[in-house]
């Protein structure tokens, strides 16, 4: 038997495998991706309060940065400083106290501050208001305006979303390197049935273990590549075919492999003792 014949059966796996990667990468990873955040978000707003920390600047909530040195033994935050530029974000409101409080409520997060002072206004408008208690509430819609949409970002998009954005004049370099990304990492299994078969033909009762450790180079040397040339081309520093260059190398060098076993038989990896 040939070993195309021998190996048909595999191939033919290799075929079906091939079909669910690209159902995978196309739809159910950007999809599960999604969901995944959307449902951080969702379990974050479900807090009694948003957790900070000390000495960092917080911009998750947007139009708003919080600072503060540390915290009291009754929780609260010591030596805040919370810039609030939702509205005017030429000159943003600043709000510097000793403490704060922040709580989580039904209609969104409720900040007390504690023997403060807030800035407000610039030149001829710039106020200076000085307090002992003042409340500040951010409505829950800001934390709603966190939820993504399959159309945030080309690792959420479905294959009809990123098609349409492909159809764009402007289309970014993410998009066409995630588009042509899903498409080299579903081959990539035939890619690698090339190579599996040559270093599959080993000796019954060969005890050597530099098959596994060059399959494992392979494997590797494939995946990094790949993922490389993704990012360049993501940032716009490689044209789209580059991808696809080094793919087709990999696939001349695994069907060249081939080749030599199915002509001239098994391959063996040998290393010659006390070699001077």
């Amino acid at each position: 038997l040939s070993v195309i014949n021998i190996f048909s059966s595999i191939f033919y796996l290799g075929l079906l495998l091939t079909a669910f990667m690209l159902y995978l990468t196309m739809e159910l990873t950007p999809a599960s991706r999604m969901l995944t955040q959307n449902t951080i978000f969702k379990l974050a707003s479900l807090k009694g309060e948003p957790e900070f920390q000390p000495q960092k600047f917080m911009t998750d909530i947007q139009g708003i940065v919080f600072y503060f040195e540390g915290k009291g033994a009754d929780g609260a935050y010591m030596k805040v400083m919370l810039t609030d530029s939702r509205q005017t974000p030429q000159t943003p409101t600043i709000y510097l106290a000793k403490r704060a409080t922040i709580k989580h409520t039904e209609t969104g997060l409720h900040i007390q501050f504690f023997n403060g002072t807030q800035l407000s206004g610039e030149k001829t408008q710039f106020r200076v208001t000085s307090f002992s208690h003042y409340n500040l509430m951010l409505p829950e819609q800001i934390a709603r305006d966190h939820q993504i949409s399959s159309s945030a970002s080309p690792i959420y998009m479905d294959t009809a979303t990123l098609l349409h954005a492909l159809d764009k004049n402007n289309a970014s370099a993410s998009d066409v390197a995630q588009w042509h990304f899903r498409w080299v990492t579903s081959l990539s299994v035939l890619l690698l049935f090339l190579f599996a078969v040559p270093l599959s033909m080993q000796v019954k009762r060969a005890k050597t273990s530099s098959v596994f450790l060059v399959a494992l180079t392979i494997m590797v040397a494939i995946n990094q590549a790949e993922l490389i040339l993704f990012r360049k081309i993501a940032m716009d520093l490689l044209p789209w075919w580059s991808l696809w260059a080094a793919f087709t190398c990999f696939f001349l060098l695994g069907g060249y492999l081939f080749y030599l076993v199915h002509n001239y038989g098994i391959m063996r990896i040998r290393w010659r003792k006390n070699f001077a």
